[in-house]
């Protein structure tokens, strides 16, 4: 019976597979920092993280339905590049499971604008204004190592194809 090892395949320790882990990487890290705040007279009244939100609002407002949407796109994006790192050998394969990805990764913290928009509506106050945090940083990232990783993706395929030539 034979073994799939991973790690002992050279080919499995190539530039896009540095890039694509630090993307996965980047992804988690979406999931648990805070993207969104929400401040009234200068302090924080809520923050949205990846997956949650919570604050002096967050009891007098619903559960979004954005904020759902948001985890959904997160965690699709983290399969997805957890499958462009183990297809390392299906190069075409790799190429538009980055690109879903990168899609997946752009709609995130657009659901998340999206749920601070839904939670700024139930503020007593009417003052509530929208500030990005450190954790919109990360999808960007992960975007940015995804586009490289491509990149590398299609400079393999080039090099593979014009060593075929000469057989």
């Amino acid at each position: 019976m034979s073994q799939i090892r991973f790690f002992e395949d050279p080919e499995f320790f190539r530039r896009q597979t540095l890039f694509t882990t630090f993307a996965l990487l980047c992804t988690l890290l979406t999931i648990f920092s805070p993207i969104f705040q929400l401040q009234a007279t200068g302090k924080v009244i809520l923050e949205i993280s990846g997956w949650t939100a919570s604050g002096s609002l967050e009891p007098l407002a619903p559960k979004s339905n954005w904020l759902f949407l948001q985890t959904i796109f997160l965690f699709i994006a983290l399969v997805i590049i957890a499958a462009v790192v183990f297809n390392y050998k299906q190069r075409k394969r790799q190429i538009m499971l980055c690109r879903l990805s990168i899609s997946s990764l752009l709609m995130a913290p657009t659901m998340g604008y999206a749920a601070a928009l839904s939670y700024a509506d139930f503020d007593k106050l009417g003052v509530a204004s929208i500030y990005p945090s450190y954790g919109v940083a990360f999808p960007i990232v992960a975007i940015v190592c995804l586009l490289y990783a491509e990149k590398l993706i299609r400079s393999d395929i080039h090099k593979l194809r014009s060593m075929s030539r000469f057989w």
